[in-house]
């Protein structure tokens, strides 16, 4: 694996912000390894047990790496932009996804170690936000409040906020929202409650703001493409 993968990813960050202006769990005990019979000697070491698949957090966003016995692997990214396959070299106790002459995976037995992008890819799937479902209920009054952005929706994952300079912030009371940030400026604007929802129509851009089961805001805009945002309660600031 090599920069190029790392760039991908954040291409795929930086189209995501741009159209619009975890922690590891605890390692598992390392099983037995087992005995490899008729295996070229290349392949034939201690640190055969790579076949499978790894996971790593890259700042809310799981990676997911598929390495297979018959010497091809998938790296898998939500939203699919730096998601790539190919066949894996193994040399001296690293891992090449792109050839000798590119970074190799670190193998440390329970994880590969990627250097350049600071990952580590374990056996367990690293715990990171899942969005609940819609409150459907939810009354104009439940809205009010001050909310600040907190994930951003990438492909079926999502990533921190704070890793994609995303600043969002909102401030509700009844229909009137302010919408601040980067992305948005300071602007108020009269929202329409309809269907438990408050929606506006921001000259072909459709803002829908929505209460989650879990307590967050989910604030979605669709126009060509969809962005949406999850937002935690703040305190209002000075």
């Amino acid at each position: 694996m090599n920069k190029k993968v790392l760039a991908l990813i954040l291409v795929l960050v930086l189209l995501v912000a741009g159209y619009f202006g975890v922690k590891y769990l605890r390692i598992p005990a390392r099983p037995e390894e087992p005995e490899f019979k008729d295996v070229p000697d290349e392949f034939n070491t201690v640190n055969q047990g790579i076949y499978g698949s790894w996971y790593a957090d890259y700042k809310g966003l799981i990676l997911e790496l598929s390495v297979d016995t018959d010497g091809s692997y998938d790296l898998i990214v939500p939203g699919g932009e730096g998601s790539r396959s190919g066949e894996w070299t193994l040399k001296s106790g690293m891992l090449y996804l792109e050839g000798e002459n590119s970074e190799p995976l670190i193998i440390m037995g329970e994880a590969l170690k990627w250097d350049s992008a600071e990952l580590f890819f374990r056996r367990e799937k690293p715990e990171t936000y899942i969005p609940a479902d819609l409150f459907n209920d939810a009354k104009e009054g439940d809205f009010d409040g001050y909310w600040k952005c907190h994930f951003v929706g990438v492909g079926d994952g999502v990533m921190l906020a704070s890793a994609m300079n995303e600043n969002t912030d909102l401030y509700i009371e009844g229909k009137n929202v302010a919408l601040g940030g980067d992305l948005f400026g300071d602007v108020a604007m009269e929202f329409v409650y309809e269907d438990g929802a408050l929606k506006l129509d921001l000259d072909g851009t459709e803002i829908t703001l929505q209460i989650q089961q879990d307590g967050f805001l989910r604030l979605t805009m669709k126009a060509e493409k969809t962005l949406t945002m999850y937002c935690l309660p703040a305190s209002v600031p000075e």
